[in-house]
């Protein structure tokens, strides 16, 4: 139940979505970066700095989230099992008054889904504020090389301006870069489960048949 509810959902995020926004994101990217290199590449050069550290950033984030997307979902697997088998077994429960006992290991099952939800949680928080800091960044060595190169008439000032505006619009790709990073690990780990329910080999087994063949006849008779 689990795997359909939610893991099925996170893979869908990936085929939708996240290809959607990585394509506008990439296009996006590459035409602002082209115009930029065109009118002033050494201002493009510095405004490029802090893109390395962004990946590196997000490369050791996107570990992190893979590792305890994977730590959700089996706590949100194993809280929904509770769940169904509490209320299949609710006569037998009533029976033997154990309303105290099953609340009390819910409680347990559903703290321990909501710490490792935190822990996640606590990760992803970080992809957009750092996101929003480059992009700050970007825009202070804009700002200081392109008033530099002003004052030293190697630019002019409307190109310091459209200089600060291409960087703005390059906040949305970036901060994009981050949710899809994270919608890619969850839905990495979600597949893997997928993969593992798919790939599960029933110890059922159809029988051989009958080899030989069957003779005899059907007759009808009425009563």
């Amino acid at each position: 139940m689990s795997r359909i509810s939610e893991d099925v959902g996170k893979s869908r995020m990936y085929v939708g979505p996240a290809i959607m926004y990585s394509i506008n994101t990439i296009t996006l990217f590459v035409c602002v970066i082209a115009i930029m290199i065109s009118i002033a590449p050494k201002l493009t050069l510095y405004t490029m700095l802090p893109l390395p550290l962004l990946s590196f950033v997000i490369y050791k984030l996107s570990r992190i989230i893979n590792t305890r997307s994977t730590v959700v979902q089996e706590m949100l697997s194993k809280l929904s099992s509770f769940t169904q088998e509490t209320f299949s077994g609710v006569s037998v429960i009533k029976s033997y008054s154990l309303e105290p006992v099953i609340n009390e290991k819910f409680d347990e099952v559903a703290g321990d889904a909501k710490s490792t939800n935190m822990n996640l949680v606590k990760v992803q928080a970080w992809f957009f504020p750092l996101m929003i800091l480059l992009i700050g960044l970007s825009n202070l060595i804009v700002i200081y090389v392109g008033g530099n190169q002003y004052i030293n008439n190697e630019i002019e000032l409307g190109v310091l301006a459209e200089f600060i505006i291409y960087v703005n619009m390059l906040t949305w790709p970036v901060a994009v870069v981050g949710w899809v990073t994270s919608v890619v690990q969850q839905a990495e780990a979600s597949q893997e489960r997928i993969n593992a329910f798919l790939n599960e080999v029933s110890e059922i087994k159809d029988g051989k048949g009958i080899d030989q063949p069957i003779a005899g006849a059907i007759t009808w008779k009425p009563y």
